[in-house]
């Protein structure tokens, strides 16, 4: 039996992304284990048959003797497991992982850029200084030919092919980690409270100021529709939106702000229209894949990821990035045609269903697995 070795950041994210890729790992035979920030879901992923291996990476800070720590944590992981295939996702995970693996010589090895986030994202001096330093460091790790590498949108796979981080033998793209269509099914849009949701991590680069100023705008407008900004703070992001300022903005009348939901389901069938005017570095938004499959409109900014999944004036409106007015009136465009809503909303779900399934994901990446195994 081959053993696969999962290492993502925390327990949540497995939960919430990776299950029909593990759910798939198991019914081809391999023998799952996953590396992760335990949290509260070690139980519920354990359920599943996989066994659930603690460690600390973060994914803030930069303090070197934790960085250290962290090779040497996963080292000492893949001595004691010797998987067959190891699977990273995210930046850290596959800078720190990739090392350990080398250092172990694990068979096979695949590295998941899930979005090039911050670091690629951020105009920030921090950001900017690091970008040379990790783009050194990621080409070293990813020479050989045993490794492949999974972009979510071809913008980030051609910016890493450009700046020769990966080779074109090596880069792969699969998009989204996908979507259950039978949990998020498509359902009739609520006729009284007509609201557009946004939800996800509350950073600044996701466009959550945006949103608040779009909010505020559509109230001087008169217009009748509720904002709902569905999520938390992400304290480990140096772009995480205070709770103060959350506070501040439901205060002022601009949107509801009704914190984490584990009922995401709930959430888009009591909604009209989903709403993404993020400016980060996304692979392809899980929210706005949620919202689609679930038969809602979608507006979004038009940068990598986002244009993966909203198509202009098809399943919905693509909007130049930090652009309040733009979001403003493109959701009023919406509250004020059912019938464009109903038909982008159809859209939304028929692209869901033929380009974003988890179960096309799924597949999809047991297909690379096949490949790299048989050539280790």
């Amino acid at each position: 039996m081959k053993k696969l070795l999962l290492v993502v950041t925390e327990d949540k994210w497995v939960l919430t992304h990776r299950m029909p890729l593990i759910r798939a790992a198991i019914d081809h035979g391999f023998s799952v284990s996953v590396v992760t920030r335990i949290t509260q879901y070690k139980e519920d992923i354990e359920k599943h048959g996989v066994e659930v291996i603690p460690v600390s990476v973060t994914r803030g800070g930069v303090n070197p003797f934790d960085e250290i720590r962290a090779i040497v944590e996963l080292s000492s992981i893949y001595k004691r497991i010797k998987p067959d295939l190891v699977h990273h996702i995210g930046i850290k995970n596959i800078l720190y992982g990739s090392i350990a693996a080398r250092i172990l010589k694990v068979p096979g090895i695949v590295n998941a850029f899930a979005g090039l986030g911050y670091i690629y994202s951020s105009e920030h001096w921090k950001a900017r200084s690091i970008r040379p330093f990790l783009n050194m460091v990621l080409r070293l790790l990813h020479r050989g030919c045993k490794i492949r590498v999974i972009f979510q949108n071809p913008d980030d796979l051609n910016l890493m092919l450009n700046l020769g981080v990966v080779s074109s033998s090596q880069a792969v793209l699969i998009r989204s980690s996908g979507v259950d269509l039978e949990r998020f099914s498509q359902t009739l849009e609520p006729r009284n409270n007509m609201t557009a949701v946004m939800a996800g991590r509350l950073l600044w680069d996701k466009g959550v100021g945006v949103f608040a100023e779009a909010g505020k705008l559509l109230n001087n407008r008169n217009v009748n529709v509720r904002l709902q900004l569905v999520g938390e703070p992400d304290s480990q992001n140096p772009s995480s939106v205070n709770q103060k300022q959350l506070e501040q903005w439901q205060a002022d009348g601009y949107l509801v702000w009704s914190g984490h939901s584990e009922d995401m389901p709930g959430i888009w069938a009591n909604s009209n229209i989903g709403v993404l005017p993020s400016f980060y570095g996304e692979g392809v938004p899980k929210t706005l894949l949620e919202a689609g499959a679930s038969g809602r409109p979608l507006i979004a900014t038009d940068s990598p990821g986002c244009r993966e999944i909203v198509r202009h004036d098809f399943n919905g409106v693509l909007i130049p990035e930090r652009d309040p007015v733009a979001l403003a009136d493109a959701i009023e465009r919406l509250v004020n045609d059912p019938e464009l809503r109903k038909r982008m909303g159809d859209n939304s779900r028929k692209i869901v269903e033929d380009e974003f399934s988890d179960k096309l994901v799924a597949s999809q990446t047991m297909e690379l697995y096949r490949e790299i195994l048989c050539d280790a």
